[in-house]
């Protein structure tokens, strides 16, 4: 039972995510729609929700508001390479909670999962 889902169709850097969360202990698993992170988020207790946003249009912009909709209303980061900054204006617009350069993001990716992927209860 994921409590995070990666959206992202970048098999090497979803490993990179999931074989992280599985080490802290946490369950995390990769959608690569919105319609697999629809499903995702009805099936489970997702509290965190992470967007590639290199992905192809519309696939990021609609995961992000599709996360934001849920009644959970699960945090959402969205990731993207410095280059190509105007994917953190896209994010922001649509509600994502926090946008991050894909460098950033890596390197702050266990504590992302530990604050985030975990129940309160949990966090040490």
């Amino acid at each position: 039972m994921p409590s995070v889902v990666i959206v992202a169709t970048d098999l090497m850097f979803t490993s990179k995510v999931t074989g992280t969360a599985q080490a802290l202990g946490i369950d995390a698993a990769s959608a690569a729609t919105v319609d697999a992170l629809a499903k995702q988020l009805e099936s489970h207790t997702v509290r965190l929700v992470l967007v590639d946003m290199s992905m192809p249009e519309p696939v990021p912009v609609e995961a992000l508001r599709t996360a934001g909709a849920h009644a959970s209303r699960p945090a959402t980061i969205a990731f993207y390479s410095h280059v190509q900054s105007a994917l953190a204006d896209a994010a922001k617009a649509a509600g994502a909670s926090d946008v991050m350069p894909r460098s950033k993001f890596s390197a702050d990716l266990p504590a992302i999962l530990n604050r985030y992927g975990k129940p309160q209860d949990q966090i040490s």
